[in-house]
């Protein structure tokens, strides 16, 4: 390689690892919490953004399950599921908006569909 080529091929190489950390933390740093804590079988847990669905299915007493989200646009998070004895539950919560990142949101599931959440940022 020619020497003088040497700092362009370092700056081209910085500035490509740099784009795909960024792109990768932006989706990878944005993570739902599940956590049973019902007493009963979590039959379905839908939680619902303008830009996509996360389901969760048979999340037993006491089960946590994660799921990793992206942030598309200003918005907040829609709750409905219910209880394998029939109990429904639903809600809306939070608040969240494009640029945001590293939010951890987290929705516990209490006896008689009682539901917790909470939202941070870890940063």
């Amino acid at each position: 390689m020619n020497p003088r080529m040497l700092p362009i091929a370092i700056a081209t190489s910085s500035i490509l690892v740099a784009a795909a950390g960024l792109a990768s933390w932006r989706y990878l740093g944005n993570e739902l919490l599940i956590d049973n804590q019902s007493g009963v079988d979590v039959a379905g847990l839908e939680i619902r953004l303008d830009h996509a669905d996360y389901r969760f299915r048979d999340l037993k007493p006491g089960q946590r399950q994660r799921q990793r989200f992206s942030i598309e646009t200003d918005d907040h998070f829609r709750v409905q599921g219910y209880l394998a004895n029939g109990i429904r539950f639903d809600g809306e919560f939070g608040y969240i908006t494009h640029g945001m990142y590293s939010e951890r949101v987290y929705l516990t599931i209490m006896p008689d569909g009682h539901l917790e959440f909470k939202q941070s940022s870890d940063y």
